[in-house]
Parts: C-alpha cells; structure tokens; sequence
C-alpha cells in the first residue's frame, strides 16, 4: 500500500511540474496548476496504477472475508472454542519448533 501512495504522490508532483514547467508560474495561477495536476494526476493513476490499486483490493477483501469467517466461526462454536483451538495450534506448533532446534 505505502508503495502505491508513494506512487500517486509522485504522479502529483510530476504532474505540477510539468505544469509549472509549461508557464504555470504566477501566484495567481498556482492553485490552478495544484488543482490542475490534482486531476490529471489522478486520471493518470486510474490508467496506469491500476494493477497496483487492484492487488491491494484484492488484499483487503481476502483480510475482511477471512474475519468474517472467523467471526461467524466462533458465533457458531460459543466464541471460545475457535481462540482455544488457535491458541492450542499455536502452543503445538512452537512446541514443534522448539524440538526440531534441540536435535
């Protein structure tokens, strides 16, 4: 995500140069090349950082589905078997490790 923010920060700043660079110099004209580069930049991000929008969509969708699941897991079991069963899982699985270490 910090990657496609820096990204459309960069495509910003891009953009108000080029702007500035085409004679968008004056004080008055400054908030019309911000406002300017502020809309172009952010046509330029829906075309070409659509890869990178669309992955951390995806993301976030795998994130909330997973809690969902996790929550109408433990609606159904009475809410302290699923954090008992990961708990336990988790205890088993260092226990493992721990072993594996000491041969």
């Amino acid at each position: 995500m910090l990657r496609y923010t820096v990204l459309r920060v960069a495509l910003f700043f891009a953009c108000f140069g080029v702007l500035w660079l085409l004679g968008m110099r004056s004080q008055e004209q400054q908030l019309l090349a911000v406002a300017g580069a502020a809309v172009i930049s952010m046509v330029l991000s829906f075309i070409f950082l659509r890869p990178l929008q669309q992955d951390i969509s995806d993301k976030i969708n795998a994130r909330v589905s997973r809690r969902i699941a996790q929550q109408h897991e433990r609606d159904q079991h009475g809410g302290a078997a699923v954090t008992d069963d990961f708990d336990a899982a988790a205890e088993d699985a260092e226990a493992e490790a721990s072993e594996r270490k000491a041969d």
